[in-house]
């Protein structure tokens, strides 16, 4: 599994773009941990291109039994997006997949 494809691929989009609310999911059926760091840590290392450059990009990461989890508990991405951003808003040393995925396993739908 290649991880500087996604980085690169979404660095020349918000450069290309300028729009830098967007952001990239990651799905895999393994998620090894030395790349969830890596994209976590893409929140504060910056992306250049052509002399230009952003600060930071936005990679979250999902494998596809947590993908399953949210399909089968029928999650909307307004409520799976606040999920994911909680997590993505703590410093990256702080960022604990375990607990992201136990939020999404124990997801339950008000009303």
């Amino acid at each position: 599994m290649e991880l500087e494809p996604v980085s690169r691929h979404l660095g020349n989009h918000l450069i290309k773009t300028k729009n830098l609310n967007d952001y990239a999911i990651f799905i895999s059926t393994y998620l090894d941990p030395n790349v969830v760091s890596d994209f976590s840590y893409r929140k504060i290392m910056p992306y250049q291109k052509d002399k230009k450059s952003i600060n930071s990009m936005k990679i979250l990461s999902l494998d596809t039994d947590i993908l399953g989890v949210v399909l089968s508990k029928d999650i909307t991405y307004e409520n799976l997006f606040v999920i994911l951003d909680n997590f993505y808003q703590q410093e990256p040393k702080d960022q604990d997949y375990c607990k992201v995925f136990s939020e999404i396993k124990n997801y339950q739908k008000l009303g």
